[in-house]
């Protein structure tokens, strides 16, 4: 319900709140500054790591101030791929469609991560780490600025129907562009 005409901050101090609580090194805070619904400035660190991604829109992404650009896998069985799962039972689906899912990605790629941070995965598949990320049940503030970053690396970001993505979208995908058709193709189960 924000007003898409006025400028917005989307903020999350901690995200991969379970990998803090459990000393998992895969968290970060992120913030995104949004103009009109447009992503302006995104940044990602990630503390423990002494990881600091960053992009402004137009001028590229960066990592500790280096630029990143995206991975050049042009195949899908080559790719390794970043996903997550919903934590709340009620934003789950049926636990056989997400193995489904994850059963095409792992037939078809060179294997799959789930590193419980949807703003450190964007950033992964922004500096090539990932050649591709999908998730669902997420919120703006998980990805805003992941978005813009992997945007910025080269990437490609959109809905799971591969439309642009938009905040009320229920999943979100992220490649390197090379894989992104075979990908959505891969996760969407009939």
């Amino acid at each position: 319900n924000i007003e898409k005409e006025k400028p917005v901050f989307y903020l999350d101090p901690i995200d991969g709140t379970t990998n803090f609580v459990h000393g998992f090194p895969f968290v970060a805070g992120s913030l995104a500054y949004y103009v009109k619904n447009s992503a302006e400035i995104g940044i990602v660190y990630n503390p423990i790591m002494e990881e600091l991604f960053t992009a402004e829109k137009s001028k590229g992404a960066f990592l500790n101030g280096k630029a990143i650009k995206v991975s050049s896998t042009d195949k899908m069985i080559n790719s390794l791929i970043g996903t997550g799962f919903p934590y709340s039972i009620v934003e789950r689906e049926d636990n056989e469609v997400i193995i489904q899912r994850l059963r095409n990605i792992l037939e078809n790629s060179r294997g799959v991560r789930r590193a419980g941070s949807a703003a450190l995965d964007l950033c992964y598949t922004a500096k090539g780490v990932f050649d591709g990320y999908y998730e669902s049940g997420l919120n703006p503030w998980d990805v805003a600025a992941g978005k813009l970053i992997l945007e910025e690396a080269g990437g490609c970001v959109s809905s799971i129907s591969g439309g642009e993505y938009d905040f009320s979208d229920s999943w979100i995908v992220g490649s390197n562009g090379l894989i992104h058709d075979d990908l959505i193709g891969k996760i969407n189960i009939s």
